[in-house]
């Protein structure tokens, strides 16, 4: 007996055990990178359109006129929005100006006013609360430069002069917990409130 080598090639009689041995070779335009060799073979019989098909169709039908009333509509609010702003941009112009005065004074009341409408059901604390932010708001959009000078002024006296008026009105010291000079809090021990 002779026993064969499975790495030899088959012999003239015998079949190969599969396609790769069989010495067919795959051509590179047959590779599915360049196309589908072989077709779809499908066929519509049928022309009738389906239910579905008919009911986009009906609802596009439906809906393309009102596409024209909304591209109207879209415009208009554009527009809408344009004029509010450019009413908006010259009111704010003319109220920082110099000289107008009663102006100003509308400007001013009605920010008061909107702060006092939006804390209405809130209780006494957020009503003045909300009502001198408003005034505040309003006061500052018209006197933006007299406004920064009160702001400065204001941290001034906070930063400087404030623990001098806690320790005058309360009695207790805070200089030992902050530095005056660069505002900074400094670890040392308070001093106990005046007796």
């Amino acid at each position: 007996m002779t026993e064969s080598n499975p790495s030899s090639p088959p012999e003239a009689g015998k079949k190969a055990c599969c396609q790769c041995k069989s010495g067919k070779k795959v051509k590179p335009s047959e590779l599915p990178l360049y196309g589908n060799p072989y077709p779809p073979k499908d066929i519509i019989l049928n022309q009738e359109t389906g239910v579905i098909e008919d009911g986009f169709r009906a609802t596009r039908e439906a809906i393309a006129p009102l596409y024209s009333y909304s591209q109207e509509a879209a415009k208009r609010s554009i527009d809408f929005v344009n004029t509010g702003v450019a009413h908006s941009k010259a009111t704010y112009q003319s109220v920082t100006q110099d000289g107008h005065v009663a102006e100003k004074a509308l400007a001013i009341a009605c920010g008061g006013a909107l702060g006092f409408l939006l804390a209405s059901r809130k209780g006494f604390f957020k009503k003045l609360l909300y009502t001198s932010i408003g005034f505040g708001g309003a006061t500052a959009a018209c006197y933006p430069k007299e406004s920064g000078e009160m702001v400065e002024i204001s941290t001034y006296i906070a930063k400087k002069k404030g623990p001098e008026l806690v320790k005058e009105f309360t009695g207790y010291d805070l200089s030992p917990y902050i530095n005056v000079s660069n505002g900074k809090k400094v670890t040392e021990n308070a001093s106990k409130p005046k007796e």
